[in-house]
């Protein structure tokens, strides 16, 4: 249906509206009343979403309302700092040293990441795995494995596919960690590339001081 039709359709409508109040109230004067408040509560329940709409489209949010998602983000990482602390008591439980120590080195990994992200609250929902799955499947493995060698269970191929596992989340972890700072190093990098091409500009760089200080550059990829 093209618009035109469409157009029609609609002022049929109204006409037929229309006629239907003129003859209830030609012909049915306690109708014509009934119909009146129908069309007016109707009337009424359109504006008032129209009102809502156009509140919530243009409302800016309140400082209290930023404070509870700064709340909650600080909520979240406590919340895995004690899961944390938890996991690091399953972890000196262990007798086998190898793990014990391999243990440890995930645990001060997941530290330096929630410290990270209680300065960085922004980068929480980029990073939301860490705590709904990373941290809790960690956890469930250290606890598995301390109640396995507790009970005199753990057998050397189980100890060494532990170790595996817990190298590798040491790497997962910190490469994890390293990432969290990649927005600061490429801001960093085009910072400096600013400011070298400014003092160019302004005659304060050579050429010559330039390469040098090509030659001397730090790397900043990780």
């Amino acid at each position: 249906m093209d618009e035109k039709s469409t157009g029609a359709v609609g002022i049929l409508a109204i006409a037929v509206c229309i006629g239907v109040l003129i003859a209830a109230k030609m012909f049915f004067p306690s109708l014509f009343t009934v119909l009146l408040w129908i069309i007016g509560i109707i009337v009424a329940l359109i504006l008032v979403l129209i009102g809502a709409v156009v509140y919530f489209a243009f409302r800016k949010p309140k400082p209290g309302e930023e404070e509870t998602a700064k709340a909650k983000a600080n909520r979240i990482v406590s919340d895995g700092r004690n899961k944390v602390m938890s996991i690091r008591r399953n972890v000196m439980s262990i007798k086998n040293t190898a793990v014990k120590n391999s243990g440890i080195k995930v645990c001060s990994g997941a530290d330096k990441i929630l410290g990270v992200l209680r300065q960085k609250p922004e980068l929480m929902q980029k990073n939301r795995q860490f705590f709904t799955y990373y941290l809790p499947t960690f956890g469930s493995i250290i606890e598995k494995y301390e109640r396995i060698e507790r009970n005199e269970l753990a057998s050397e191929d189980m100890v060494q596919k532990v170790l595996e596992h817990l190298d590798d989340m040491k790497i997962a972890f910190e490469k994890q960690y390293k990432s969290l700072f990649s927005g600061d190093m490429l801001d960093l990098t085009v910072e400096i590339e600013a400011m070298t091409i400014a003092c160019k500009r302004d005659g304060l760089l050579s050429e010559e001081d330039f390469e040098k200080d090509k030659d001397n550059s730090i790397d900043l990829e990780f």
